[in-house]
């Protein structure tokens, strides 16, 4: 995902490999010590920092969460919490865990993940 938003937000990652890199990349040439190898590494180097900066780190928040809600056991549910577990329309519902929900935007929709 961080590759392919690089890729439609920064030029420097639609460009393509140097022409001839085949007569000097690869294991063959890995004991040659060269100008154009060099460089090569500096850019390949340079492309892989800059890529670190459109990695998703929420969205990959929010898989974790709501995975660890859809495996964890519900809220323990106390006498200040019990009153009534029949849940309807008209009904207000306290969360008792921040742990026990999570709001998501997948796509174009936004999610409620919720434990019970």
């Amino acid at each position: 995902a961080a590759l392919r938003v690089a890729f439609e937000e920064d030029v420097e990652f639609r460009k393509t490999l140097p022409r001839q890199f085949q007569q000097y990349m690869g294991v063959m040439f890995s004991d040659i010590d060269t100008e154009e190898r060099n460089n090569f590494a500096l850019q390949a180097q340079h492309l892989a920092q800059e890529s670190l900066a459109y990695l998703p780190f929420d969205a990959a928040a929010d898989q974790m969460a709501v995975s660890y809600i859809h495996d964890s056991l519900p809220p323990i549910n106390t006498p200040t919490n019990s009153d009534d577990s029949v849940l309807s329309l008209d009904k207000t519902i306290r969360i008792v865990s921040k742990s026990s929900v999570r709001i998501t935007c997948e796509g174009d929709s936004i999610f409620f993940y919720y434990n019970t």
